[in-house]
């Protein structure tokens, strides 16, 4: 089983952003259970590696994990559901879209235009699509969002 307590300490620094590497396992650890099960946790394993590193080249590996492991093994356990993918990362309550790993753009085409008039369809019944953002990899605030991020604050 995953111990994030072995990554306690682990800061991976970038454009004055502090990345909390034992806090980041923690939360997507417990989104992944939440979602799916606790056979399916990511392991620590992923980002000991950071802990050796110098930390001007921390960020660099932190990139290169979720780039090559993290994001695809997510792919790999959701079956490229998007959307589960985009909330074990956060990125439903990132408020900055440059945040998020993870775009939704769009539902399909406009059932009219696809079907006519008579195709008695449910318009919530065409699937949205999303792209990944790989920008995000290089803004310190997509990692520290998925540990920090800041649900929506609803009225009453």
């Amino acid at each position: 089983m995953p111990k994030p307590s072995v990554l306690a300490g682990t800061i991976v620094s970038h454009k004055g952003m502090n990345i909390n590497i034992e806090q980041l396992l923690t939360m997507l650890n417990k989104r992944i259970e939440a979602l799916y099960d606790r056979d399916h946790t990511v392991g620590h394993a992923y980002f000991t590696r950071i802990k050796d590193l110098k930390d001007e080249d921390r960020f660099s590996e932190l990139k290169t994990v979720f780039r090559n492991k993290i994001i695809p093994l997510l792919e790999e356990y959701f079956f490229d559901d998007w959307q589960k993918i985009r909330l074990v990362l956060g990125d439903n309550q990132k408020p900055k879209q440059e945040h998020q790993f993870v775009h939704e753009i769009g539902r399909e085409e406009d059932l009219l235009a696809l079907f006519g008039r008579e195709h008695e369809l449910d318009q919530y019944a065409i699937r949205s699509r999303y792209q990944l953002n790989a920008a995000a990899l290089d803004q310190p605030d997509a990692y520290v969002g998925i540990y920090a991020a800041k649900p929506a604050v609803t009225a009453g």
